[in-house]
């Protein structure tokens, strides 16, 4: 349930970058392209990223990007906000 999610913009940026540094993210990230067919502005209201061990050397740049813009999250892994 996304409702309470506003969209914007640099969140969907944020998408964006993560994509074009690493197309490969895309098997990891959500909400997925499929789920974008049936509400295309959650593309706009959050992004998750379900890293496995072999992609966590990115997650210092992720964290980077998202403080670009002022977005701010959540990483498990790190057990720590950003």
């Amino acid at each position: 349930m996304t409702e309470p999610l506003e969209p914007h913009s640099d969140v969907s940026w944020f998408r964006g970058e993560l994509l074009s540094r690493w197309p490969d993210l895309i098997d990891v990230l959500e909400p997925a392209d499929y789920d974008l067919l049936d509400t295309p502005e959650d593309g706009a209201k959050y992004v998750l990223l379900t890293l496995p061990v072999g992609m966590l050397d990115r997650l210092d740049t992720i964290f980077d990007l998202a403080r670009k813009h002022g977005l701010s999250g959540f990483s498990g892994v790190a057990d720590a906000a950003f």
